[in-house]
């Protein structure tokens, strides 16, 4: 099954591009940093869901106690589970299946917005820089994931971080593809 891992600089509107993909809003988006741990959406093809996906919230290793068990969450109340989940930053993912009949088998990973000298940091005590570049790093080095590094354009090539950040972990680029975004957070 593929596996995409979008990367990116914090604000660059990785969430937004998967929601796009989507056709849903799925992240909670916030003033203080929006995705705090990487998000796993395993979509499954399933013809037994074919009128709503339906969409299973995989209980949560970092809040055993407050989200012992799996729940089943409709598409609207997502963003609220997220959100919920998000209170800290975390290398600990948060994993989500959705089963649909029109949606491929895939994989796809969000993950926190690097964060790139000089550092802007936002509130919310984020990791330091150096330890969550280590957790996307950690997250893009299997050879079968897809590392989706996404860009702002307004900058020029040279002085883009994504293409000096990923060679640590695909040195030729020979399996990183580069969204290059508009959208300014």
């Amino acid at each position: 099954m593929p596996e995409l891992v979008f990367i990116g600089p914090q604000g660059v509107g990785k969430s937004s591009f998967i929601e796009a993909f989507f056709g849903h809003k799925f992240n909670y988006i916030s003033k203080n940093g929006a995705t705090k741990r990487p998000i796993h959406i395993l979509l499954l093809n399933n013809p037994n869901y074919s009128t709503i996906p339906r969409i299973t919230v995989i209980k949560d290793s970092l809040f055993p106690d407050l989200y012992p068990d799996d729940i089943n969450v409709s598409i609207d109340h997502l963003p609220d589970i997220i959100y919920e989940r998000s209170q800290q930053w975390s290398s600990e993912g948060i994993l989500i299946k959705y089963e649909y009949d029109k949606c491929w088998n895939i994989r796809i990973i969000d993950t926190p917005g690097l964060i790139f000298p000089p550092y802007d940091l936002v509130s919310g005590n984020p990791p330091p820089p150096e330890q969550l570049q280590d957790w996307i790093i950690e997250l893009v080095r299997p050879h079968h994931r897809i590392p989706i590094c996404v860009e702002e354009a307004q900058q020029e090539w040279d002085d883009a971080d994504m293409p000096h950040f990923i060679r640590k972990v695909d040195p030729k680029l020979e399996r990183t593809i580069f969204i290059l975004s508009l959208i300014h957070i």
